[in-house]
Order: structure tokens, then sequence, then C-alpha cells
């Protein structure tokens, strides 16, 4: 999805304490949506997690994740929202991270014959290291009683 110059796509992750929180957060961001500019890109479904450690005396919460595009000043007012919302422990708002992909080499080029003869010069020194010998106790005593000297 492509967005402007003021807008960015943003994760947004719940931990709340009853499944019917999940209905107030919909009509939450969807007040938002109405009164700025905010669209809600994808729904994770809801999931009962245990946690690691208690929260507010809670064992297990319902995990929520949304994914939504916006403009960066709302990010402060849905948090602010949340953080005075009865039935929700945490909550975390972060800029999904972007991922590179990577440039395919074609066959045949200079970059290609390099890469291989990095290769297979990593496999030759690792063939040498596995191929000396074991050193024995014995071998060991006599080198440091040679260094104590």
């Amino acid at each position: 999805m492509e967005t402007d110059d003021r807008s960015r796509q943003y994760e947004l992750a719940i931990l709340m304490t009853n499944e019917g929180g999940e209905v107030e957060i919909d009509s939450l961001l969807a007040e938002f949506g109405k009164s700025h500019t905010l669209t809600v890109d994808s729904k994770d479904p809801a999931k009962l997690i245990s946690l690691s450690y208690p929260i507010n005396k809670h064992r297990s919460a319902i995990l929520l994740v949304y994914r939504f595009t916006t403009e960066t000043s709302v990010i402060a007012l849905i948090s602010q929202a949340l953080r005075h919302r009865e039935g929700v422990l945490r909550n975390l708002i972060i800029t999904p991270p972007v991922f590179n992909q990577p440039v395919p080499v074609k066959r045949g080029t200079q970059e290609e014959g390099n890469r291989e003869s990095e290769l297979s010069a990593e496999k030759e020194n690792s063939a040498e290291k596995a191929s000396k010998e074991a050193v024995t106790n014995e071998d060991l005593a006599a080198v440091l009683q040679e260094l104590s000297q």
C-alpha cells in the first residue's frame, strides 16, 4: 500500500483480559478512522496466550494484532486512549521493519565467480584444520613445561 509523506504503516499489539475487549478496540480504531486518517490494513485473529509472568495478577491474556496506516500524530492519541481502557494489560505500537530484497546474481558473471572461489577457499581451510592431528595431554604438558622455564 502506498502512503503519502505524512502517513506510515504501524503494528499494534494488545494484551487484553477478556475477549469482549476485541469489539471495543475495533470500535476505537473505527472512531479514529472517522475523525483522522486511519485505515486498518489487516487484523490477526485473537489468540489466548499464557504469560511468562503475571501481569496485574493475570496469567493468561488475549493477544490482538492490528496493522494499520495513519499519520504520526495519531499514534499518541491511540496510545493514550488504550492506556485508560479497562481490560488492556499492555499495548505496543511499532513501525514494521522494512526488508530489503537480495539482488539476484546472474549466472556467469564476475560476482558469481568471486563468490564461488571464496566458498572453495573456505572449504579448503576447514579441511586443513580437520586434517591436523589431535593434540594429546602429554604434548600439552610438554609445551606448558617449556613455557614455564
